[in-house]
């Protein structure tokens, strides 16, 4: 910190910052003073140049406050009034003498009439001139500016006079009591009225549906106190009687001394919306379905997959010891040869067809679990039936009708095509204990071959019809239910599908279904 020589000096240089301190707080004390008066006004120093003025004079003289600095107050003074600001004025103004304000009329800016009062806020060399401006109207620029304000007004009630009538959406105009007072043509097209005349007098209850009367009075209460309600879901009636569903606004409009005057009702056809809105529901609805039948398919395909694996795992394991013990009673047999024994023939007997059925299983089992192969070939319908039949022993109780046509020929998997048939004429024996008809048919429909075997048998239940193709399932005393599946499995594997119809005690018709033009 400098040293002074005496005390005097180092008073001297305080005071003189404590002035200048006091000199930026009374600028910023005079700033917001002129902010907030109600007239224009403006500081100048003694080049007539702004120092300060207030955002009322700027907005009326059009300057950019952050340029203001840069103007003289002459360059916005016109007419004879430019003489008040001479530079002889001013130095009179902020000589000693001039105790009182001096007052003059001025034109600012654009033909703006004002009264200029001026003020010397101080002396000497940081001294400046206060001016306040009050604004003068004479009478025929009161008549030109009311001229103008009501021309704009004008334009402005046309403007939402244009709005209100074209306006997409109808809007009806009601008193405190419901009786429509004025609308637009959307509502005239809306509710089918020809004219205003037929709508204006009428009560806007007429409007609506009887179910929805009680809650759009309930509804105009709650406007009348909170002010206004939006989009509300009604049923509104045509002229003729219609319904259609509405989006509803509504809102109340108060006059100059806060009463409420009449209401204003806005309301949208949103008819097709909802329509919309159904058909984005079923689509829904019908999409969760899918999900809900796909994620079934997809578990149940998961776990054929895993009953696949496990068959062929099984089948893999068992035909080893099957082939071990076929080979033990072949060798039996010939070391007893020839056997005497009629109990030990029986005991023989029944081994080796225990063998042979537990290695048709094995079989079964290996073939639901490899992937199918197709060997394609252009086949007589008929002719397939026939061999496939001539390997079957027929029970003499059943008969067997065979109306399949020759033509046209189809391309299919011959020997896998004989296997599905055989498979299903079994179970068709299987389901008529007491004998009856199995009829064999074939049509064109759609470009597919469809291939009819209905049988005059015990008909099957509806729980288990459903189940129809799926492995392990079996309604005989022996099997493990993978003979229809393996039909399924080739069937689908030709494009092609197997329906069943079933009636208790009635029957039942397996239906095979193939693309004709099978690539």
């Amino acid at each position: 910190m400098p040293q002074f020589k005496d005390k005097r000096s180092q008073q001297i240089l305080c005071e003189k910052a404590s002035c200048s301190r006091e000199s930026q707080i009374a600028a910023e004390i005079i700033k917001k003073i002129i902010e907030i008066f109600p007239n224009p006004v403006a500081i100048i120093d003694r080049d007539g140049r702004f120092r300060e003025a207030n955002t009322k004079l700027t907005s009326l003289l059009k300057i950019d406050k952050s340029k203001l600095a840069g103007y003289k107050i002459t360059s916005v003074i016109k007419a004879a009034g430019k003489q008040l600001f001479t530079r002889r004025f001013l130095d009179d103004l902020f000589a000693e003498a001039v105790k009182k304000p001096i007052k003059a009329e001025v034109i600012l800016g654009d033909r703006i009439s004002a009264e200029a009062s001026a003020h010397a806020l101080s002396f000497g060399k940081d001294a400046m001139i206060l001016i306040v401006f009050e604004l003068l109207y004479k009478k025929d620029e009161i008549l030109t500016l009311i001229e103008k304000q009501t021309r704009d007004l004008m334009k402005d009630v046309e403007k939402l006079r244009s709005i209100f009538e074209y306006s997409p959406d109808a809007i009806v105009v009601t008193d405190l009591n419901g009786t429509i007072i004025d609308c637009n043509l959307a509502m005239l097209e809306m509710h089918h009225f020809p004219s205003k005349e037929e709508a204006i007098g009428r009560d806007i209850t007429e409007l609506v549906s009887p179910r929805d009367r009680k809650m759009l009075k309930e509804d105009l209460k709650y406007v009348l106190r909170e002010g206004s309600i939006r989009n509300i879901e009604y049923s509104f009636l045509t002229n003729d009687g219609y319904e259609f569903p509405v989006d509803f606004s509504a809102s109340v409009v108060l006059d100059a001394e806060g009463n409420p005057r009449f209401f204003v009702i806005e309301t949208k056809d949103i008819a097709e919306r909802k329509i919309m809105e159904n058909k984005l529901k079923q689509y829904s609805e019908q999409l969760e379905k899918l999900v809900e039948e796909q994620t079934r398919k997809l578990r149940e395909a998961e776990r054929l997959a895993a009953i696949g694996e496990l068959a062929a795992m099984i089948g893999h394991d068992l035909r080893n010891p099957l082939m071990g013990i076929s080979a033990a009673l072949y060798y039996i047999e010939k070391k007893l040869k020839p056997v005497d024994d009629e109990k030990m023939k029986e005991m023989l007997r029944i081994i080796k067809e225990c063998v042979e059925y537990s290695n048709k299983i094995v079989n079964d089992l290996l073939d639901y679990s490899k992937e199918i192969k197709l060997e394609l070939e252009n086949a007589d319908p008929r002719k397939i039936i026939a061999e496939a039949l001539s390997q079957l022993s027929i029970p003499e109780n059943i008969k067997v009708i065979n109306l399949v046509q020759a033509e046209p020929r189809v391309k299919v998997d011959v020997n896998k095509m004989k296997r599905v048939i055989i498979n299903i004429v079994k179970n068709a024996f299987d389901a008529m204990p007491n004998g009856g008809k199995l009829k064999i048919e074939s049509r064109i429909v759609d470009g597919m071959w469809k291939l009819s075997f209905s049988d005059t048998g015990i008909g099957m239940p509806e729980e288990i019809k459903e189940k129809i193709g799926k492995p392990l399932l079996t309604t005989k005393a022996k099997g493990m239910g993978l003979g229809l599946a393996i039909c399924k499995r080739i069937v689908e594997a030709h494009r092609g599908s197997i329906s069943v119809e079933s009636h208790p005690g009635k029957g039942t018709t397996f239906t095979v279904s193939i693309p004709l033009n099978l690539n």
